[in-house]
């Protein structure tokens, strides 16, 4: 763009979209300093707040869930991970409500 302004961006398939702005996420890392010395949390990747196969916390009356929710993750043998997506978020919210019920 022109002194520093975006104009626009660039597709994958080349196509060009006039913009006033653009939003990038590159990467996150969850917030969880106010849940520290409640709940077991994850200092080091993948960060996050440390939860059982249904989400469960270290507090059996707490679960999490969306891409703050550290798990072990079944496919790659127990490796705890965390999903940043969307559809995490609305599935993860849904099966915790099932464990619950």
């Amino acid at each position: 763009g022109e002194n520093g302004m975006v104009k626009s961006a660039t597709l994958s398939n080349g196509a060009n979209v006039e913009c006033d702005l653009v939003v990038v996420g590159i990467g996150a890392r969850p917030n969880v300093e106010v849940f520290v010395g409640q709940l077991d949390t994850l200092s080091a990747a993948p960060g996050g707040i440390k939860v059982d196969g249904q989400l469960r916390t270290s507090d059996d009356r707490v679960w999490a869930i969306g891409d703050v929710a550290a798990f072990p993750q079944t496919l790659t043998g127990g490796q705890i991970m965390r999903q940043e997506h969307v559809t995490n978020c609305r599935e993860s919210a849904a099966f915790a409500m099932a464990s619950v019920m």
